[in-house]
């Protein structure tokens, strides 16, 4: 709706107001009863701190306000315009770019030959840990430097084993890539936590394959359940893994790089043959 000018009748100017938190419409205008008392029938409340009376904010209740003042007064509503294009063409606040891992990590990573997974998790704990210390060179830290990013660890309330994989990637850098003396031992490690596993019964189990799903679902289910495979693992078998005379099934490559033979039971042998 244009904005018309107020000529020998009253105007009030809609703008946007802050309370608590809270977006609300500010109505501003000059002291009138008739005025004051269409406001109060709109549910407008008065605020002394910031002298006018004010509502909530959205577009259906710009439309009831021009319609409940309509014929008393001149709705003039660019406050809420300026303060809608300002919002827009604010600038967003950069957010911070990611570290550049040094090759000689990688590389060095590789030639050990530690997995895809370890890798991957390295290299970002490395980068969450130069993130830390904006504007410091990765190999100008120190173990203050690594103690603080240890104690915002603890302060996000993430997992023992996630700090003591960050340990890991910062202490790998430090003695295998520049090859320095021991100086993260000193590194505080959280203690392990011993808790009992949650092992399903077999009745439970049982419960779990004659669900209804796919003849290929049941079988992975079964291996995994008989060999005792992780998810990797099990993705990672081929039938020459299958000691099917023997029952037996070999995990190559398996956690740590090592390879192993697990038991093959006779019903999982079955539902593979399937």
């Amino acid at each position: 709706m244009p904005v018309q000018n107020s000529g020998d009748r009253l105007e009030i100017k809609l703008e946007l107001l802050i309370r608590n938190g809270e977006r609300r419409i500010a109505l501003r205008f000059p002291y009138n009863i008739e005025l004051i008392t269409i406001a109060k029938q709109l549910g407008a409340t008065w605020s002394a701190t910031d002298r006018c009376w004010h509502v909530a904010n959205g577009r259906e209740h710009v439309s009831v306000v021009f319609s409940a003042f309509k014929g008393k007064a001149w709705v003039d509503y660019s406050g809420l315009k300026v303060t809608v294009e300002k919002k827009n063409t604010a600038p967003k606040p950069a957010k911070a770019e990611r570290p550049t891992i040094p090759k000689a990590y990688v590389l060095k990573l590789e030639r050990l030959r530690y997995s895809p997974n370890t890798i991957r998790a390295y290299t970002q704990m490395l980068g969450d840990f130069m993130l830390f210390h904006p504007g410091k060179e990765l190999d100008d830290l120190n173990e203050d430097d690594i103690h603080a990013f240890m104690d915002h660890l603890v302060a996000r309330k993430l997992s023992a084993s996630h700090q003591n994989q960050a340990v890991n990637a910062i202490k790998f850098h430090f003695e295998k890539v520049l090859g320095r003396p021991r100086v993260v031992h000193r590194i505080d490690r959280p203690r392990k936590s011993s808790r009992l596993p949650n092992v399903m019964s077999e009745a439970e189990v049982k419960k779990v394959l004659e669900a209804p799903m796919n003849t290929k679902h049941r079988a992975m289910l079964m291996l995994v359940y008989s060999a005792g495979l992780r998810s990797g693992e099990l993705l990672a078998l081929r039938p020459e893994d299958l000691d099917r005379d023997r029952k037996l099934l070999k995990v190559i490559g398996g956690k740590g790089n090592k390879d192993r033979v697990s038991l093959l039971s006779s019903k999982a042998l079955i539902a593979v043959d399937v």
